[in-house]
């Protein structure tokens, strides 16, 4: 898998080098029209590309490294499995899921994590089925029970199923991961309460384990070619993207703000399930860190706008960002703030404040949304008075 995107990468690099001065040239009368005189006096559009594409390779380096230290953790569980290791394991997942989620608003631009050919469906698709893993029933059996249909498991398999004949059958990712180390949430006072018995003397545990470690495998791999597509000096991705027109580049940059802002985050993540009031449609409903994966993602389009980043191995003080794009009076700064500090205000575990008799709960996770959402729709006003057309909905 990480070899046919790495092909892919070094085809499409050669594809756009050669069309660079054609495109510049074509396209120089319409962003001469669509872009305002203040721009092209006082911003250095490069500094800002170059800046961004150094915010989204540590960004990408961290979440590996975190994920090499949680593939670590899960196979020391794997060998020994106990309750202390299992702990330790999900420990570690958590503290994995703090970069990646600080990472999504890199997509929405057809760049390496989500173009046709991109990872980002292995990596963190949702909701997922649980059924689809691990179901004994006699209607449906799951990967890991249907010992006829898949006797082995390999990445290539388990990427092959992930949302096959459906959008919930997940089979790969951080949380399939989440979903083998915590089980199903049934509870409404704590997260899902898998024994460590499914790892030693329960049905299936032997597969049950092959399937994590083969799973955890595939999602190291898939971050490295993230890595690699953004890495520095490099024939990649992040060469493409430092010689593509610069206003072509600074819209990607947006619009990734802007489509994380309103129509993921606002929306699909936080919205929804306010309003079908399901933990189902919770983002990580196994383990009950939906409201970090919130305050993540809203970290990620502050850390895109402002050029900045704060994570476990890696940081990267502010500088050059498509925030000196806009004058300051549009106060875009403090919308995005003020998301951060309403997500990191939500009272834990997200499922229970969406609940029917929480109105109070209700009420501040509808205040999130509406933050959000007017941050998305403030982005867009302000981002087409200075020349940029962005998209905030699918």
């Amino acid at each position: 898998m990480k070899q046919i995107y790495l092909t892919l990468s070094v085809l499409s690099l050669g594809l756009a080098l050669s069309s660079c001065k054609q495109e510049s040239e074509s396209n120089q009368a319409s962003k001469d029209e669509s872009v305002t005189a203040k721009q092209h006096s006082s911003v250095n559009k490069g500094a800002i590309i170059a800046h961004y594409a150094d915010l989204v390779s540590l960004t990408y380096q961290d979440s590996l490294k975190t994920a090499q230290e949680m593939q670590v953790a899960l196979e020391a569980f794997l060998k020994n499995p106990t309750e202390a290791s299992m702990t330790k394991a999900k420990q570690a997942w958590l503290v994995a899921r703090g970069p990646y989620g600080q990472s999504e608003a890199f997509r929405f631009y057809a760049g390496p994590i989500d173009d046709d050919h991109g990872p980002e469906g292995l990596l963190n698709a949702w909701p997922l089925d649980e059924n689809y893993i691990e179901s004994e029933s006699e209607q449906f059996k799951g990967i890991i029970q249907d010992t006829t249909k898949y006797p082995t498991f390999s990445k290539v398999l388990l990427s092959s199923l992930n949302e096959q004949e459906g959008e919930e059958n997940i089979s790969t990712g951080y949380h399939a991961i989440e979903f083998l180390l915590w089980g199903a949430d049934t509870s409404t006072d704590s997260a899902g309460t898998r024994s460590v018995e499914d790892y030693t003397t329960s049905a299936f545990a032997s597969r049950r384990a092959n399937y994590l470690r083969v799973v955890t495998n595939q999602l190291v791999d898939d971050l490295q070619y993230l890595v690699d597509a953004w890495a520095p000096n490099a024939e990649n991705y992040r060469t493409v993207f430092m010689n593509m027109p610069e206003d072509k580049a600074l819209l990607n940059i947006l619009n990734g703000i802007g489509m994380l802002s309103g129509f993921e985050l606002a929306r699909e993540r936080v919205d929804v399930p306010l309003n079908t009031m399901s933990q189902e449609d919770e983002h990580s409903c196994f383990s009950d860190n939906t409201h970090n994966d919130i305050i993540y993602n809203a970290l990620s389009a502050q850390n895109a706008f402002e050029g900045q980043y704060k994570g476990v191995y890696f940081n990267l003080k502010g500088g050059p960002s498509v925030k000196d794009l806009f004058p300051t009076e549009t106060k875009l700064s403090e919308k995005i703030n003020n998301s951060v500090e309403l997500a990191k205000g939500l009272k834990a575990p997200f499922d229970q404040l969406i609940v029917k008799g929480n109105p109070e709960g209700r009420a501040s996770v509808k205040t999130l949304v509406d933050a959000l959402s007017a941050q998305a729709q403030a982005l867009s006003k302000e981002s087409e008075a200075v020349g940029y057309k962005i998209n905030i909905e699918e």
